[in-house]
């Protein structure tokens, strides 16, 4: 961000566009964390329902003879407790998608809207030099694709 601060202050992006650069740049910053989030929550909700799924077929229902012995499945506290567990990470790991979902329309909204209005938002330059070195800053630096939606 230095970078634009000082780009910004040598006259090269206007201070609109400046802030509204950061803006884009924060909301990318609070996208790749709930990106992250996902996965996480994803990976941990996955490792739940495996455990969950390996112990009932491996373990319970392997041991049972007859229908009779399904009270013993019903009645295994570990089992209640995966089965919980796989619960709390279901709505944990839709509360991080929407988290993630509502962040990235935010992100995207502004990134096209950036595009869309192009030439009021560098209206001061004449010479597009530092439109162009801005754009490549971000693209490389901060993976936020501004040259086409």
């Amino acid at each position: 961000m230095s970078k634009l601060k000082e780009l910004r202050d040598s006259g090269q992006i206007p201070d609109i566009t400046y802030r509204i650069l950061l803006k884009l740049i924060e909301r990318k910053e609070e996208e790749a964390k709930f990106k992250k989030r996902r996965s996480m929550v994803g990976l941990a909700a996955i490792v739940v329902y495996s455990a969950l799924i390996y112990y009932l077929f491996f373990y319970k229902l392997e041991s049972m003879q007859a229908y009779s012995d399904f009270s013993s499945i019903i009645s295994d506290p570990f089992l209640w407790l995966l089965g919980i567990a796989a619960f709390i990470m279901t709505i944990a790991w839709h509360i991080a998608r929407k988290n993630y979902d509502d962040a990235d329309e935010d992100y995207d909204e502004l990134r096209k809207e950036i595009i869309d209005r192009n030439h009021e938002l560098w209206y001061e330059q004449m010479d597009w030099k530092g439109k162009s070195e801005v754009l490549e800053f971000l693209d490389k630096e901060k993976d936020i694709n501004l040259y086409h939606k």
